[in-house]
């Protein structure tokens, strides 16, 4: 009996903690989706980056990286600074 309520137990914690990791990964999914629907999507690497949704993922840690990106008027990259900004 007590090893049916240990393994309860245990399964509702891993629930628990699955569902708290899923919600983390899936909101960074979107943050990075919402970054790359800014960007021009020529995926030309002339950042350095290879495509616009690595630099995408990039800017989330830094925000100055976006710059870097050739093809962005300053309004757009003060723009998604700003947006990185707001969901830090």
């Amino acid at each position: 009996m007590a090893g049916i309520i240990v393994i309860t137990l245990t399964s509702l914690i891993m629930g628990i903690l699955l569902s708290v990791a899923y919600q983390y990964i899936n909101k960074s999914n979107q943050d990075v989706k919402n970054i790359s629907l800014m960007l021009p999507g020529y995926n030309c690497n002339a950042c350095g980056f290879g495509t616009c949704q690595m630099l995408a993922e990039v800017s989330l840690k830094d925000a100055d990286i976006i710059v870097k990106c050739r093809f962005l008027k300053e309004d757009k990259i003060k723009e998604i600074k700003e947006y990185i900004k707001s969901i830090k």
